[in-house]
């Protein structure tokens, strides 16, 4: 991703100003439905702001727009603090699947622990992913 100057730093698409609302609300269902229509410019939003917002919310929702995508180095670099300092447990979880997807392809320890521990948790959305995330790694369960 390339570096935004400080006026690109509000720049967003509706549907990203729609989703970080949704997200303020705990609206998942939303996101879930909305989140394929970021572009290209909301990811670097994502990656330069949004990643840092005071909100867990809006953290765990700019790590989710970042699966799959092609992210920079400083991104990188963010998402693995994130994993050891963020004190939301979903922002840390969403970084390491973030991570672990097959464009980064990160099995460290810690990403591998945050993503087992998700399938013990109570959030199912969580528990869902980590499943997806070990079966991709490992092969359907028996």
């Amino acid at each position: 991703m390339t570096e935004m100057t400080d006026a690109d730093l509000d720049v967003r698409s509706e549907t990203a100003l729609r989703l970080c609302h949704a997200a303020e609300r705990g609206d998942w269902v939303y996101v879930d439905d909305n989140i394929k229509g970021v572009t290209q410019l909301d990811c670097q939003w994502f990656e330069n702001v949004g990643l840092s917002d005071a909100s867990d919310n809006i953290r765990d929702l700019s790590a989710t727009a970042l699966e799959g995508k092609n992210i920079a180095y400083n991104t990188k670099l963010r998402l693995e603090r994130m994993l050891l300092n963020d004190p939301s447990e979903a922002v840390r979880f969403r970084a390491a699947i973030v991570l672990n997807h097959p464009k980064h392809n990160d099995r460290s320890p810690v990403v591998l622990d945050i993503i087992n521990n998700a399938l013990t948790g109570t959030d199912d959305a969580m528990r869902k992913k980590a499943q997806e995330a070990l079966e991709r790694l490992n092969g359907p369960a028996a």
